[in-house]
């Protein structure tokens, strides 16, 4: 069984730091292989629902995250698409893929337009996201299993790029800012394995 290092960060929400620094047990990971690249790894809080989808191992892999039941629900989908070209790591080319993202929901969003917004991130990516607010769902709750926001963006980790959806009710719930942190630290390229001796 190889085991892959996890760096993860929880940053003080809401102005309060969590109780004690999150034992390796707290945090879940999902190791995928992206093809023609190597493997990377999503960290996400332990009480999440994770579910990894990759009908082929020539198709890129796509983790499910769920917020647990503490909290205002968030929805996070990361498909790690390969780079070998690492044509994304140039911002530029990342925006332009992040702006062609936001075009699906800027039209029936209160915004109208695509705000593009850097994503801080302590692992060495380079993200970049824009939200959307329904509008739709302009002063009225959504229905069960419908949100209100829409974040759309990618991380470059170089020869990988992570594209992510994550959708939530509320932008400043713990949830959601715990999401952005998956997105901004919990993403990574997992280290070559070890030779066998």
């Amino acid at each position: 069984m190889r085991v892959v290092p996890l760096a993860f960060s929880f940053l003080m929400l809401a102005g309060s730091p969590p109780a004690a620094e999150p034992e390796e047990s707290d945090l879940g990971a999902a190791l995928v292989e992206v093809p023609n690249v190597g493997e990377a790894v999503v960290v996400y809080p332990g009480e999440w629902e994770a579910k990894t989808v990759q009908p082929s191992k020539d198709l890129p892999p796509t983790v499910r995250l769920r917020s647990g039941s503490a909290g205002k629900p968030v929805s996070l989908q990361i498909t790690l698409i390969p780079d070998p070209t690492r044509k994304l790591s140039d911002e530029k080319e990342l925006a332009r893929a992040v702006l062609g993202a936001g075009e699906h929901f800027k039209a029936g969003s209160v915004e109208g337009k695509t705000q593009l917004v850097r994503l801080p991130s302590r692992s060495g990516g380079k993200g970049l996201f824009a939200s959307f607010t329904d509008a739709r769902w302009q002063g009225q709750p959504p229905p069960a299993g419908e949100y209100r926001h829409a974040t759309v963006g990618a991380v470059s980790l170089g020869d990988t790029v992570a594209s992510f959806t994550l959708l939530s009710n509320d932008l400043e719930s713990q949830n959601y800012q715990l999401a952005l942190i998956v997105l901004a630290d919990g993403l990574q390229r997992a280290p070559p394995a070890a030779p066998e001796r």
